[in-house]
């Protein structure tokens, strides 16, 4: 009885005198967004859960040892999760460190396997919030080096819309590849922003994020047709022709086996014919089905890695140019590269062309699709959080080429293709989705959806963000803010070096101006930078006028960044619960308003 008027008299006072922000735990924070004990709906116990997705959800890990620091942790821990929206659930969960970078922050990104059973992992739910696909492993991303929380979320947000823009029966990867799929399947993720608690206090601002999921890539678990490579897939270890096992991952198919008999894990070369374990008397049916399969997805990868080596014969051949791109588009999705390579070159996804770009196949490796990953570096962030680039950092020479995005096959690309790239700039820059207004709106949608409040508690819980601090320079030492003019041409800084007051040097990837006689002295104390949405706004329009030059586009009659219309004089389509329009859609740009507020461009064909 004492227990039950405790609990009553708890949740009265917490109802009538809400504590402030900065002292909320997380059952005080929920019941403050409207958790009620007793008439929330509890997915607990349910496996098949299905969710709205939310503007802010909050989220509580209960862990015995904290967050994991390795990719292997194996914590046995449990999460909670509450939408705002009348809904919770708490289940058990596998947790582990996510991300290759993320071990070596305080902040550290998260990753979850939801199960329904005694660890063994047999038994998972399945958590399908609208508008993805259903998922039992998901990504809390911290976003340590971000001060957005959710630069990388917006960027997706962006090839969303790039992707939505094309027909409807050509606008997801494996609807061009002839693959069947569900509806939602995007081929890279999405996210919502969550207030994240840790054993009921505070942590910080995370990100609820879909995982690398073959649902998400629509692929099937063991089907040789269906290949999906992650990794560092960079010029040197890829491309060409030299192929390095452990710098990349086959995610799919599943129940691979490498060259020495052994469980495929990730970083070890696919077994072939040449294997003395390939055909072994002992091998069941199901082993040696898969023994074939992992060297039938071994050759495809081995001829992607030739592609580039291919076109260079054929140039060097003396073929023709239209020989050249029939040679690229009989391998290569011609729409998905163009794709990327104009969204990259608009957000400067620097990082994209190695490590973070995923390649997808449906066919055994006839055609190859690219889709993004791993969206920190983009609008001007720099992976190690100790600096932003400015909008012009990624270009040189008077052409203002985008020399990073010039790797592997993406150098054939801008070669041949390159009046399909700048076709397409100019059509999404015409249909408003390149615009800096828009840009610029879903970056500020991200930061709305979490709120300044939310912003302070994460800078007081993560008062060393580099994102917050200000870069101080050492006694003899300035720091120089036009080094993106000179960068590549400057030597590094050495201790043994007497600098003279106008030497020019350059460490931690700035440019430093010696101000007086100085030997042994690093040129700074402490690295750091301090953005804002300003920032945001201002680098998004340089960055788009940047582009309008290389490309020279020049607006299209009629199009909505000519008219330069406020979106409420366009099409308006107030979507009905089925899908269906309730306004008809007409041909060219369409607001697409749906019931719960949210919105999105349609263009129509």
């Amino acid at each position: 009885m004492l227990e039950k008027w405790t609990f009553l008299i708890t949740l009265l006072l917490s109802l009538l005198f809400p504590v402030s922000a900065q002292t909320n735990n997380y059952e005080q924070t929920i019941r403050s967004h409207g958790f009620v004990p007793g008439q929330t709906h509890d997915w607990s116990h349910e496996s098949d859960i299905n969710l709205p997705q939310p503007s802010l959800a909050y989220i509580n890990l209960h862990s015995k040892y904290g967050i994991p620091y390795t990719k292997t942790s194996n914590f046995r821990d449990t999460i909670e999760y509450f939408d705002a929206m009348g809904n919770y659930f708490m289940k058990r969960a596998i947790v582990n460190v996510q991300g290759a970078t993320s071990t070596s922050f305080p902040k550290r990104n998260v990753k979850l396997q939801l199960i329904d059973d005694d660890w063994q992992g047999e038994v998972v739910p399945t958590v399908d919030f609208d508008g993805w696909v259903k998922q039992d492993h998901f990504h809390l991303k911290a976003f340590y080096t971000d001060w957005l929380r959710g630069v990388g979320i917006v960027g997706y947000q962006l090839f969303d819309q790039m992707e939505q823009q094309m027909p409807a029966s050509s606008n997801r990867i494996w609807k061009r590849a002839g693959a069947e799929g569900h509806k939602n399947a995007r081929c890279y993720p999405d996210g919502f922003p969550c207030m994240m608690f840790l054993n009921g206090e505070f942590w910080g601002i995370c990100t609820w994020q879909l995982a690398k999921h073959r649902r998400n890539t629509a692929q099937e678990k063991h089907n040789a047709l269906h290949i999906h490579l992650d990794g560092n897939m960079s010029e040197t270890n890829f491309w060409l022709d030299n192929l390095k096992w452990n710098a990349f991952e086959v995610r799919n198919p599943k129940g691979l086996y490498d060259m020495e008999g052994n469980a495929y894990d990730g970083v070890t070369e696919l077994i072939d014919s040449s294997s003395p374990f390939y055909a072994l008397s002992s091998d069941s049916e199901d082993v040696r089905q898969a023994k074939q399969r992992s060297a039938q997805v071994k050759q495809a990868v081995i001829s992607l890695t030739r592609r580039v080596g291919e076109v260079s014969n054929l140039k060097r051949n003396g073929a023709s140019t239209e020989e050249i791109r029939e040679a690229i588009a009989r391998h290569f999705d011609v729409e998905s590269m163009v794709n990327y390579l104009v969204f990259s070159i608009v957000t400067s996804n620097y990082d994209g062309f190695a490590k973070n770009w995923q390649w997808l196949t449906y066919d055994g490796g006839e055609t190859w699709h690219v889709a993004p990953y791993d969206l920190d570096c983009t609008f001007g962030n720099y992976h190690e959080g100790t600096l932003v680039f400015p909008a012009q950092f990624s270009y040189s020479d008077s052409d203002y080429r985008f020399n990073i995005s010039r790797r592997g096959i993406a150098t054939w690309f801008w070669d041949y293709y390159f009046d399909e790239i700048r076709a397409r700039y100019a059509e999404l820059r015409d249909s408003g989705i390149l615009s800096p207004k828009n840009i610029s709106s879903l970056v500020h949608a991200w930061y709305d959806r979490i709120g300044s409040d939310l912003y302070d508690m994460e800078w007081a819980r993560w008062p060393n963000a580099l994102c917050i601090s200000q870069t101080i320079t050492n006694p003899g030492w300035e720091s120089s803010d036009d080094w993106t003019d000179h960068f590549n041409h400057l030597p590094e800084w050495k201790e043994d070096v007497t600098y003279q007051p106008g030497d020019i040097c350059r460490l931690a990837r700035r440019v430093w101006i010696a101000s007086s006689v100085t030997t042994g002295v690093r040129p700074y104390q402490q690295l750091g930078y301090t953005d804002s949405l300003d920032r945001l706004d201002a680098w998004i329009e340089e960055r788009i006028t940047l582009e309008d030059s290389y490309f020279g586009y020049t607006a299209s009659p009629g199009s909505l960044e000519q008219n330069n219309l406020p979106a409420s004089t366009h099409a308006i389509a107030i979507l009905a619960p089925d899908g269906t329009p309730r306004i008809q859609l007409v041909r060219g740009i369409n607001i697409v308003r749906y019931d719960d507020g949210s919105s999105r461009i349609i263009y129509l064909h």
